[in-house]
């Protein structure tokens, strides 16, 4: 199984969290701030100088500048906001949501704080509290359709695809016109298999943004998996050609190479996005299910435990892993893999590792003794999750 690269990018109370900032509104509320200086003439003042920096995406550069006026004063909310929105946007997530923290002291009732608070939450992966502060931000928002995304991004982290599903479809009643909550829909109707679904919300994040990475990478996955191959290969080459050192160029080459069977040119295409971002998860834990595919049983596991090395949470990466191991003949080790990806492992988890096991069958019948008893496990870890009633679960397992 591999992990669909996601669009986990979180949608805040106003386009400025996602880098768009004007140096002449108020990022929350949309008022007036003071007017940015000409960067001619006398030197700035370090909350002008920020804003200016901040416009022109140089966050790096204004967080200093920030630190040094808030350090007469520590409580001023328009600096706070703008080094908040900083933080998020250099990743230094325990710090943004600290801010946010202090900004919510201070102002409890403005939503979009709880937001900033539990977009922050999300990057460090607390995906339970993030819900709640995104919760929050619309008590005291009704109408904040970017915290309704939030809330599934949540879901769509902790790989809970139906829940996400229903999240983003009501954050889509309130931003119909959102390229990231068509294209976060395209995502999960992806890992839901609900190809001609996904293609569909893909091409309306593309209506309304033509030729953006995002939805054409999505595009071209979704014409792979309905076996529209040439057009989907066309759209991949022509997006590594435009950016030819991006590392979701190439791991949406290699997601549609690996999906058409060409798994030596998905596991080059894998490698080289590894060399852009060398600790990315996903990328390894999707080089591994490539190896795999290909034959590479060993390299499949090495890959796949690097990808642990990073984040030990991915369920479905162990599962790959005890895949590997029973294709290798190591039933034993496999088990226990299998065994210790079950309690982190969410039902979609759980169920992509049936149906793998399953093609791993048909693919190679002698490993149907090993298999069988996994599957069995498995499936009742299927239904504990569902909620199916324990009585139940025991009649049908003595079938």
């Amino acid at each position: 199984m591999k992990l669909i690269e996601c669009s986990l990018v979180v949608i805040l109370a106003v386009a400025a969290f996602q880098g768009k900032a004007s140096a002449q509104t108020n990022p929350f509320t949309g008022a007036p701030l003071r007017p940015s200086r000409p960067t001619t003439g006398p030197p700035l003042d370090p909350y002008n100088a920020a804003q200016v920096l901040i416009s022109a995406g140089k966050y790096d550069q204004a967080i200093p500048l920030l630190r040094q006026a808030l350090s007469s004063q520590p409580e001023n909310v328009p600096l706070l906001t703008l080094i908040g929105i900083a933080y998020r946007q250099t990743r230094h997530s325990d710090l943004a949501a600290q801010t946010f923290l202090t900004l919510i002291r201070l102002k409890p009732d403005v939503g979009a704080y709880h937001n900033g608070l539990a977009g922050a939450l999300l990057d460090l992966g607390k995906t339970t509290s993030a819900r709640s502060e995104f919760q929050r931000a619309i008590e005291l928002e009704p109408h904040d359709g970017n915290s309704r995304f939030g809330i599934g991004s949540t879901y769509l982290k902790d790989r809970e695809y139906e829940a996400s599903l229903r999240a983003y479809l009501d954050a889509l009643g309130y931003i119909p016109d959102s390229i990231d909550v068509h294209t976060a829909l395209g995502d999960v109707y992806e890992q839901l298999n609900r190809h001609e679904d996904s293609l569909r919300e893909y091409e309306a994040a593309l209506s309304i943004s033509p030729g953006n990475a995002g939805p054409l990478i999505g595009k071209a996955t979704s014409l792979a998996a309905l076996k529209r191959f040439q057009e989907a290969e066309t759209i991949v080459r022509a997006i590594v050609r435009k950016s030819p050192r991006d590392a979701n160029s190439y791991s949406g080459m290699a997601q549609v190479l690996d999906t058409m069977g060409r798994h030596v040119e998905a596991i080059e295409a894998y490698r080289t996005a590894l060399g852009f971002t060398p600790n990315d998860a996903s990328l390894w834990g999707n080089l591994g299910w490539a190896l795999y595919n290909q034959g590479s049983l060993k390299e499949s596991v090495d890959a796949g435990k690097k990808a642990l090395k990073i984040d030990p949470s991915l369920s479905y990466v162990k599962f790959n892993i005890g895949l590997a191991e029973l294709a290798e003949g190591k039933t034993a080790v496999a088990n226990a893999d299998y065994d210790a990806a079950v309690p982190g492992s969410t039902v979609a988890d759980t169920q992509s590792a049936i149906n793998d096991l399953g093609d791993a069958v048909r693919r190679h019948q002698a490993l149907q003794s090993a298999v069988l008893p996994i599957t069995n496990r498995l499936k009742r870890q299927v239904w504990r999750q569902s909620g199916l009633d324990p009585d139940l679960l025991k009649t049908v397992m003595s079938r």
